[in-house]
C-alpha cells in the first residue's frame, strides 16, 4: 500500500483537479495525506468541501475501510514546503510514499506502475517515471524525456552523475519510507532545490529505478509557484554547499556535477556581490579544474 503526501499551500484554484487524479487511479490501495502548510486563501475549506462530497459518494473513507481509500487534512503553521512534506511522512501509515504538489496530477495509471516497479526492482529505494510539462492554459502538454526510449530500471550513481540527468521530481517519485533512518528527510531550511537535494542524497546511498513512460504532469501556470519568486540565498540549496563534501571522495562524478551545479546557480548572485562572505565561503569550496572553461572565466573575470 502506498500514503500519498500532498503539501498544500494557496492552491484553492488547483487541488481539487490533483485530488481528482489520484481519485481516478486504477491502483486503489492507498492513503492520501494532505498537509495545509498554514495557507491564507481557501485552499483547507475547498479540501473540505472535496472530501465530504467524495466521503458521501463513496469514493473515499476517513477510516481504515480497506475497500476505499482513505484521506486526511492535516492544518500545521506555514512552514515551507519541506516541512509539509516532512509532516506529511510522519503522519504516512504506510512504508511506500509517493509526493504529489498540489497543483499536478497523474495519469490514471501512475500508481499502479511504481506498484510494478517496486515489485520489479525491490532492490531499489526510490522509484521514478518520465514526466511532462502543462504549458500555459493547459492548451498543450510536452513530455520530459531524459534516458533511452523505452528504458526501465535500475539506474547507477556514476550513470546518473556522469550523464548530468534530471530525471526525478516531486511528482513522479515513491520513496520507500525507511530510507529516513538512514539520511535525513528534506532539508526545511531550502525552499529552492530541496527536492534535488533529496534525490541526490538517495541516489548517493540506495540504488533507484525509472522507468521512461510519462505518466505526471507538472503545471508551468500554476498559481503560487515557488519557481516564480525571488530566491534568498539562504533559502537555496547552494548556501549549504559543504553537506555534500562527505561524499566528495566517495563519489569523484558527484563531486564534478554537483560543483557545476552550485556555480551555475550561484552566478546570479556573485555577478551583483563578487565580495559577499558567503558567495566567498560558497566558492573556497570548488575545484576549478572540474567544471566547464566557461564557469572559469565567469567567476575570474566579473
Amino acid at each position: 500500500m502506498i500514503s500519498v503526501v500532498i503539501p498544500l499551500y494557496n492552491k484553492q484554484d488547483s487541488i481539487v483537479a490533483t485530488l481528482q487524479s489520484v481519485l481516478m487511479q486504477t491502483y486503489q490501495n492507498y492513503e492520501v495525506v494532505v498537509v495545509d502548510d498554514g495557507s491564507t486563501d481557501n485552499s483547507a475549506q475547498v479540501v473540505q468541501e472535496f472530501l465530504c462530497e467524495a466521503i458521501d459518494n463513496k469514493q473515499f473513507s476517513i477510516n481504515d475501510d480497506y475497500d476505499l481509500p482513505s484521506i486526511r487534512l492535516i492544518r500545521k503553521a506555514n512552514g515551507g514546503v519541506s516541512s509539509a512534506r516532512n509532516r506529511g511522512i510522519h503522519e504516512a501509515k504506510y512504508n511506500y510514499i509517493a509526493f504529489l504538489d498540489a497543483d499536478d496530477y497523474w495519469e490514471p495509471t501512475y500508481l499502479e506502475t511504481q506498484i510494478e516497479m517496486i515489485q520489479d526492482f525491490p532492490e531499489a529505494k526510490m522509484w521514478g517515471t518520465a514526466w511532462g510539462v502543462i504549458l500555459e492554459n493547459n492548451k498543450s502538454t510536452r513530455c520530459e524525456t531524459k534516458v533511452l526510449k523505452d528504458f526501465r530500471g535500475i539506474i547507477d550513481s556514476d550513470t546518473y552523475f556522469e550523464n548530468r540527468m534530471f530525471l526525478f521530481w516531486t511528482g513522479i517519485v515513491v520513496i520507500d519510507k525507511r530510507i529516513f533512518n538512514t539520511i535525513d528527510m528534506f532539508d526545511e531550511r531550502i525552499n529552492y532545490g530541496e527536492d534535488a537535494d533529496l534525490w541526490w542524497r538517495i541516489i548517493l546511498n540506495f540504488p533507484v529505478a525509472y522507468t521512461n513512460k510519462c505518466l505526471a504532469f507538472y503545471r508551468l501556470d500554476a498559481e503560487n509557484r515557488i519557481s516564480l519568486s525571488i530566491r534568498k540565498i539562504e533559502k537555496h540549496f547552494i548556501y549549504y554547499a559543504e553537506k555534500y563534501l562527505l561524499y566528495y571522495e566517495r563519489f569523484p562524478k558527484f563531486k564534478k556535477y554537483i560543483q557545476h551545479e552550485i556555480l551555475s546557480h550561484l552566478y546570479e548572485y556573485y555577478k551583483f556581490s563578487p565580495n559577499n562572505d558567503n558567495l566567498k565561503r560558497i566558492l573556497i569550496q570548488i575545484d576549478f579544474s572540474l567544471p566547464h572553461f566557461s564557469y572559469r572565466v565567469s567567476y575570474c573575470f566579473t
